[in-house]
């Protein structure tokens, strides 16, 4: 049985964690304290938040990332010496500046990849690491961005009056899925990687569904159910008309990571702020990350051994 009881400090930490969803992959419509009320992030301020690397074999952690700007969304790259991520530069954490950035992953060492007054988030490599996916409001809009880090060039990929976010390379960068409420609801979209029109992706919860997820085998796709007022829940369905699974007592409100081999998801639970693995053969469950801080947005290194994830720190110094 989860725990609801979070310290105040912690749930009004959350709340603004949660109200920011192209920086750290939250979802929009859960911009309010576990109470059900209402934060006002202007009021409460934009947590700091930092990007951490986890050594899965033996749980020690190390800060990759440091500064008083928000860094979220990290996402590693296949050759593993690199972690994109978003950072908000300045504004409030819905229509501020934030730009996209590479960290090495030994050094720290920062590129400045994209920026300007426009919102670029959450990135995506494609699995080849020349090129990344992200979200920008650069055309005006929430539309589905590429660009390609070796010719330095942009390419945009959606242009709807609706919202598009949080894009996804298939393990063959053939294809794109993404979030976008073009058809009414919230919904998966899959697109081709060159370009061309989107479809809807056919799961058994067409509505109200963010966050996806590839498999490394690209037969399943996990994802983030938001059933109304009740928590979010944690799915996995295989594409091609096979098998649903809801992954039981776990409350994520963010994007879940496939570790290489297909086995363990990774993926924040809400009851206490932590990452969990999640072992998609037995459903079995395990504590990935413990300690005060708030954990999310899972990335896993190509060789299965590490895990990036952005923290905000807790007020409350209590886990």
């Amino acid at each position: 049985m989860h725990d609801r009881n979070l310290p105040r400090a912690r749930r009004i930490a959350l709340a603004v964690v949660m109200a920011a969803p192209a920086i750290v992959g939250c979802a929009a419509n859960h911009s309010s304290d576990i109470d059900g009320d209402p934060v006002s992030a202007a009021s409460v301020g934009v947590p700091d938040a930092d990007i951490w690397i986890l050594d899965v074999s033996t749980g020690a952690t190390r800060r990759l990332l440091s500064s008083p700007k928000f860094e979220g969304a990290p996402a590693w790259s296949p050759d593993g010496q690199r972690i994109a991520f978003g950072r908000l530069e300045s504004g409030d954490e819905r229509a501020g500046d934030a730009d996209i950035w590479i960290a090495n992953v030994v050094t720290g060492e920062l590129d400045h990849v994209l920026g300007g007054p426009q919102r670029d988030v959450t990135p995506a490599w494609s699995p080849d690491g020349r090129r990344l996916a992200f979200e920008s409001d650069r055309s005006g809009n929430a539309e589905i961005w590429i660009i390609d880090l070796e010719v330095d060039s942009l390419t945009q990929l959606t242009n709807h009056p609706a919202n598009d976010a949080f894009p996804a390379f298939s393990p063959d960068g053939q294809r794109l899925v993404f979030v976008s409420d073009r058809s009414g609801h919230q919904q998966l979209w899959v697109l081709d990687a060159a370009g061309g029109e989107p479809a809807p992706l056919a799961v058994p919860h067409e509505e109200q569904v963010t966050f996806p997820a590839w498999s490394p085998t690209g037969s399943s796709i996990a994802y983030v159910r938001q059933p109304g007022q009740q928590f979010p829940e944690l799915w996995i369905t295989e594409i091609d008309g096979g098998k649903d699974h809801r992954i039981d007592d776990v409350i994520s409100p963010s994007r879940p990571a496939w570790s290489p081999d297909g086995i363990t998801i990774a993926v924040r639970d809400d009851a206490d702020g932590h990452l969990y693995g999640v072992d998609t053969r037995t459903w079995a469950r395990w504590p990935l990350t413990v300690g005060d801080g708030d954990d999310f947005y899972p990335t896993w290194s190509p060789d299965g051994s590490q895990i990036a994830y952005t923290s905000v720190p807790n007020p409350t110094g209590s886990g």
